[in-house]
């Protein structure tokens, strides 16, 4: 009777066993996701939402046709449209005394709601995406739940996600690129027109967040090419050029999208590149007297556009009156000094003439220039992790600092019940955020150096003691030691390069290091599950032949 019971089935069919394990399946995949939440629930009770600055404000409460044709992403401002309607009309029907629209999308108003469910949905996408790449990293359950510790311990993605603005977004769209990057570059049987498409929605959403996720279009092409020099793989240059077409796709869609969009709502959309220069070109102040002149002079011969040459003279008239090269200042100057035959041609021409003199300082950057540059990313390297993730608390004050100009939040939780001191003792006191208090961007990336060597020295040990052969056992355990680690490498040099063009190109702040923060951290889950793989492969090989 005790065998009948034991052979038994369930009702579908299948063996009571196997509805155990499916249950079991079911309870990690519980308790991960837990672990992943944990910190999510732990700012939602001691930290009030975050704002990045008057960039989030713009993107929320702009159109999104203005908010993209000013040079912010697209898909941050069309997004966030729905958890703020819903927000707005809960409130309305509890009876809240709110102002009304007739046009939310186009004139939105912000609710405390309405800001806490944008919040809820950027924790639970987080969450959401890493439980999605610690699965792909690796097969093992405990080695599952030590990454899942792992990532909940960087309180920075957290932190982000607890935060209004764009690269919040974005944060969350590379994590999503990187899992199904792993699966396309890990296991070739997922290499169905149903992944690509999938990897290809995601390529764009990247796209339309930040404009330097550009170089994300790089990231498989790379890895394909990369892999078919190495093994001599014709197939892998098949998949390198299926990858770069879906990229040129992405790119130019999102170009056309955001076009589009601009036009719709009567804009101009083109590149503000210039703008942003406007950030950095102050370095020239840093240059000695004696050579800066030469060092304009340079430059400026490397465009004959009389508008561009209009820009060098006032960059040499404010110098020489002594004042800071400002972005607001030169603007303004540049702006008045431009004749504008019509209306909505000035603008555009005032920007033309600034992205001009900012490709003419680029392409390519001077010594001077670059050693700026560097100075600044070598600077960032060393901040230390907490002090990344209380930078987004100062850039909620920021909004303190222009209430009279931002319209619109001050009637919000965040400003209603704290005070810019008490917003960053929180933060100084948050005992989360006090995490990995000794790490800084310079010993994360040694760390994911670390990790990448101990994947490539388990990759040999296996080959010598004679286990990488097995097919059988290398399949089960999904553990193609070469592809994983090319592809970590690529997302590290890849999220590197971002940002030291975002150095050249402005002003490089704490925030804008988090492509690299997070991509190192990427780096150690996807190698150290490929570890985990590993040893488990020859453990399990071990047995069989046993």
């Amino acid at each position: 009777m005790s065998n009948e019971r034991a052979n038994a089935t369930d009702r579908q069919g299948r063996p009571s066993s196997a509805k155990t394990t499916t249950g079991r399946a079911r309870g990690s995949l519980l308790l991960l996701a837990l672990c992943l939440l944990t910190p999510s629930f732990w700012l939602l009770a001691t930290v009030p939402p975050l704002w990045r600055d008057a960039d989030a404000y713009n993107q929320l409460l702009h159109t999104p046709a203005q908010s993209t044709s000013s040079g912010h992403g697209l898909l941050y401002g069309l997004s966030v449209r729905v958890p703020l309607y819903v927000g707005y009309t809960i409130e309305r029907k509890r009876g809240a005394e709110i102002a009304a629209t007739t046009n939310f999308f186009d004139v939105p108003v912000l609710t405390d709601t309405g800001i806490g469910l944008l919040i809820v949905a950027q924790h639970v996408t987080l969450a959401g995406a890493g439980l999605a790449l610690i699965l792909l990293a690796t097969s093992g359950i405990w080695m599952r739940f030590a990454l899942a510790l792992f990532f909940a311990s960087n309180h920075l993605f957290y932190t982000f996600a607890h935060c209004v603005g764009s690269e919040s977004l974005s944060m969350i769209c590379l994590l999503l690129l990187a899992a199904l990057g792993l699966r396309l570059v890990r296991h070739p049987e997922a290499r169905t027109w149903k992944i690509w498409s999938l990897f290809a929605v995601v390529l764009f959403a990247c796209l339309t967040t930040r404009y330097v996720n550009m170089l994300l279009a790089f990231l498989l092409p790379l890895t394909f090419l990369v892999l078919a020099m190495m093994q001599r793989d014709k197939g892998q240059v098949r998949h390198a050029a299926t990858s770069i077409l879906i990229g040129a796709a992405c790119l130019v869609l999102a170009r056309s999208s955001a076009e589009a969009v601009s036009r719709a709502g009567k804009f101009g959309y083109y590149s503000r590149i210039g703008f942003t220069f406007m950030w950095r070109v102050g370095f020239v102040q840093t240059v000695p007297e004696q050579q800066r002149a030469a060092l304009l002079d340079r430059v400026a011969a490397r465009t004959k556009a009389p508008d561009a040459q209009q820009v060098f003279a006032i960059l040499r008239e404010i110098i020489a009156e002594g004042k800071p090269l400002g972005s607001g200042t030169i603007f303004e100057r540049v702006r008045a000094a431009l004749p504008r035959a019509e209306k909505r041609s000035g603008p555009r021409r005032v920007h033309t003439a600034l992205n001009t003199v900012a490709w003419a300082f680029l392409l390519p950057p001077t010594a001077e220039h670059w050693q700026t540059a560097q100075e600044d990313f070598s600077e960032n390297r060393r901040l230390l992790l907490p002090e990344v993730s209380r930078f987004l608390f100062a850039t909620t004050v920021y909004l303190w600092e222009y209430a009279d100009k931002l319209p619109g939040v001050g009637h919000l939780s965040t400003f209603r019940e704290n005070t810019p001191a008490g917003l960053m003792e929180k933060a100084q006191a948050n005992p989360y955020l006090g995490l990995w208090s000794g790490l800084t961007l310079n010993g994360a990336l040694l760390g994911s150096a670390t990790s990448l060597g101990a994947l490539v020295m388990v990759s040999v040990w296996r080959r010598r003691a004679g286990t990488a052969a097995t097919a059988e056992g290398e399949n089960r355990a999904r553990d193609n030691i070469l592809p994983i680690a090319v592809f970590a490498g690529l997302l590290v040099l890849i999220a590197m390069a971002m940002v030291e063009a975002t150095a050249l190109v402005g002003d490089l702040i704490p925030r804008y290091t988090l492509p690299l923060w997070e991509m190192a951290w990427v780096a150690g889950i996807i190698a150290v599950g490929g570890v985990g793989d590993a040893l488990r492969s020859v453990r399990w090989a071990a047995g069989k032949a046993g």
